[in-house]
């Protein structure tokens, strides 16, 4: 699902790159959390060899230490870059109902700057 290189900037923690700190982070979120949630793809714009994808989840999560369910609404913005005819995502980021998102990347095109509020 991410490139070599990508990363996740999740609000309030450190980021992380690269397959050994995604699999880390991952792997501390899947323990502390179970998911029945279902993600839903909002737009994506496609710019030559990257893309940007606006994505939102629904349903619940569920801390299995307590035992507690509540509610998993949330959205997220994602970079993707195309590498022979597979598309991986080299960065992710959580975004908060109305926080205004920019992101610039350079393409084989030029540079695109998207934002979204």
């Amino acid at each position: 699902m991410f490139a070599k290189d990508g990363s996740v900037m999740a609000n309030e923690n450190p980021t992380a790159t690269g397959h050994e700190q995604l699999r880390r982070l991952f792997t501390g979120i899947f323990k502390a959390l179970s998911f029945g949630a279902r993600a839903h793809v909002d737009w994506i714009i496609e710019a030559g060899d990257l893309a940007t994808a606006q994505t939102h989840t629904t349903g619940t999560l569920t801390m299995p230490e307590t035992n507690t369910t509540i509610p998993g609404v949330s959205r997220e913005l994602w970079v993707l870059r195309k590498t022979g005819s597979e598309w991986r995502a080299v960065a992710a980021r959580p975004t908060e109902a109305g926080e205004t998102v920019e992101v610039r990347g350079r393409t084989s095109y030029g540079d695109i700057t998207i934002r979204r509020s």
